[in-house]
């Protein structure tokens, strides 16, 4: 009677044709990952969005201040800076829920931003995504912001992008790590983004300054979809 046992040589095929379907599926499987960490992403900022826009309504349509950084607008107490505000006293929090001086805030972690503090995000600095405020930026001061009707145009201004988009538009990218460009090639500037009238898209970012009218907000001229 004929053994029903694997010969070794049969194993050895089993093997190699195992190997050789991974090798095909796993940058299949990578490019989904990817595909779909980018849309959670984008998602968070569309409901960080919607909270913003509940902020401006219940504040006489005043954008947050800064508080002194750009990270102060959403997310959890971060590792750096003590200008950073906690979970509790962060602006749009209150509209994601009910948070306490050390909680999570996982609406403000993209899922592409693992890194354990080195670089500037959650960990570090509380939140993956930097409020368009401060000495470049024109939505807000430390202690002052303006009026929604105070921006020429709500739809272009971007409110909040990760911590790359901002060393792009102000800094020609300089100084950017190469884990930070989440979501696109090093060197890429292709980014989710929430603007100022609460809507998020993924987009290719172009800085432009409005040096006819100083009191406007820096425009972040996207160029395609």
């Amino acid at each position: 009677m004929k053994s029903k046992n694997f010969t070794l040589i049969e194993l050895l095929v089993t093997i190699s044709v195992l190997a050789v379907l991974a090798t095909l599926l796993i940058p299949s499987l990578k490019k989904s990952l990817n595909v779909a960490m980018k849309s959670k992403c984008l998602s968070q900022l569309k409901v960080i969005g919607v909270a913003l826009n509940h902020y401006t309504s219940d504040n006489e349509e005043f954008f947050p201040v800064s508080s002194g950084s750009q990270a102060n607008w959403v997310g959890k107490l971060g590792t750096r800076n003590p200008r950073r505000l906690d979970a509790s006293r962060r602006y749009l929090n209150q509209y994601l829920g009910e948070f306490k001086r050390g909680d999570e805030v996982l609406f403000s972690q993209c899922p592409s931003d693992l890194n354990q503090g080195n670089l500037p995000g959650y960990e570090a600095d509380g939140t993956t995504y930097f409020a368009n405020v401060n000495r470049r930026g024109k939505l807000a001061l430390r202690t002052s912001s303006i009026k929604t009707f105070n921006v020429r145009n709500l739809s272009i201004t971007v409110a909040l992008g990760t911590f790359a988009s901002y060393r792009v538009t102000h800094r020609n990218g300089i100084g950017i790590p190469d884990d930070a460009w989440f979501h696109s090639k090093v060197g890429e500037p292709m980014f989710n983004l929430l603007f100022a009238d609460g809507s998020a898209r993924r987009l290719w970012l172009e800085y432009k300054h409005n040096l006819n009218n100083p009191s406007s907000t820096h425009e972040y001229k996207y160029l395609t979809n």
